[in-house]
């Protein structure tokens, strides 16, 4: 298992090799250059759990509260305009109903981004930013901003590095995403953009990593699944971040131990962990492991 593992490693690496190369430029430090420090908290989705998520009234409560940065999930409407949704229906954030790739641009405003909130009375009036909206109320914040892509490489690419220029995000913001592909192209397209691969244990295999519901109800493809996430992982542990030129490795907070900072430290990649919400668990993570973690609420 182990040895069919690396051999296909080995050439998906030479695929990509061979046909693509990896980008010529490293990143700068992110941590030095972006968030100022080697712990903190970032906001995620802004400040989802007393603000509705991914909206400016979010943002303005991270800043607050302290937070130094807010990621940020960026998609696309069918009229091509990049907005702030995390899920790819706007069913559970809005009062609206259906596929976000579905719906214009004047369709998505009309919607209620607070409903269903549990601050819903509070943020009258909120709805859902465009990708400018957001980057302008961050930076009048002094917010850093993590984007989370969730288009793919041709719809999204082109429009970041549009944004990084018009408002020079450099040393601002950086990308992440758990398509390193999106990653490769951005970084092709512009070596000065930084960059983090974001990754759990079982993302292809499972909707989540306690492993209770298979993203496929076909056991045998299941399986081929998880073959293909010990792949995956092993790539990453060993050279698909320094291909890409990744400055940070996003990953999930069950993950997370000393010696894998240490790790990734020494290679000059900062770990971020997601999502941190108990109170113990933050101080764990920022005072003794000192990485920046996301949470939900910078409340506490």
């Amino acid at each position: 298992m182990i040895l069919l593992v690396c051999l296909l490693s080995a050439l998906f690496f030479l695929f990509f090799f061979c046909f693509f190369l990896s980008p010529k430029k490293q990143p700068r430090d992110v941590v030095t250059t972006i968030l100022g420090s080697t712990s903190g908290v970032i906001a995620h989705r802004g400040e989802n759990v007393d603000a509705p998520e991914n909206t400016l009234a979010a943002f303005r409560l991270a800043r607050k509260n302290g937070a130094v940065a807010v990621e940020i999930d960026v998609s696309f409407t069918k009229d091509g305009h990049a907005v702030l949704m995390h899920d790819d229906t706007v069913d559970r954030t809005t009062d609206g109903h259906g596929r976000l790739d579905e719906l214009t641009l004047d369709e998505l405003k009309t919607l209620n981004a607070a409903h269903g909130h549990r601050l819903e009375s509070e943020f009258d009036g909120v709805r859902v930013p465009t990708l400018d909206e957001a980057i302008e109320e961050c930076l009048h914040l002094g917010l850093k901003i993590i984007f989370d892509v969730k288009g793919n490489a041709a719809q999204s690419v082109p429009v970041l590095v549009a944004a990084y220029k018009k408002y020079d995000l450099y040393g601002k913001a950086f990308v992440a995403s758990f398509n390193s592909y999106v990653l490769y192209k951005l970084r092709r397209a512009d070596p000065e953009i930084l960059i983090g691969l974001t990754s759990r244990q079982w993302y292809w295999s499972y909707k989540a990593d306690d492993c209770l519901v298979a993203r496929h109800n076909n056991a045998v493809v299941t399986r081929l699944l998880c073959l293909g996430d010990i792949m995956r992982v092993w790539c990453i542990n060993t050279w698909l971040l320094q291909f890409l030129g990744s400055s940070l490795y996003v990953i999930v907070r069950s993950q997370i131990y000393p010696e894998l900072v240490k790790h990734w430290k020494i290679r000059g990649v900062h770990l971020v962990a997601w999502t941190v919400n108990d109170p113990l668990e933050k101080r764990y993570f920022e005072e003794v492991l000192n990485i920046f973690f996301m949470t939900d609420s910078t409340r506490n």
